[in-house]
C-alpha cells in the first residue's frame, strides 16, 4: 500500500477524479477506480467522457463512514 500524500481534507479540491481518490487513499489507480464504482461510494459520472468524480464533502462523509464500519 502506498502512503497518502494528503495530509490535510482541506488540501482537496471540491471535486476529486479516481487520481485524487488513489492519491488519497494511498491506493493505485486502478484500486481507486474500482471503489468509485463500489456499491455506496458516493461519485457520479460525467456522460460527455466517462470518468467519475466525488465531492470533497461526499468523499470525506464516505471516509468518515468506512472508519465507523471498521470499529
Amino acid at each position: 500500500m502506498q502512503r497518502s500524500i494528503i495530509k490535510n481534507y482541506n488540501d482537496l479540491p471540491d471535486i476529486l477524479n479516481s487520481s485524487l481518490v488513489a492519491q488519497s487513499l494511498g491506493v493505485g489507480y486502478s484500486t481507486a477506480n474500482k471503489i468509485m464504482k463500489s456499491d455506496g461510494f458516493p461519485s457520479f459520472n460525467l456522460k460527455m467522457n466517462g470518468h467519475r468524480f466525488v465531492t470533497r464533502v461526499d468523499f470525506i462523509a464516505w471516509i468518515d463512514e468506512q472508519a465507523c464500519l471498521a470499529e
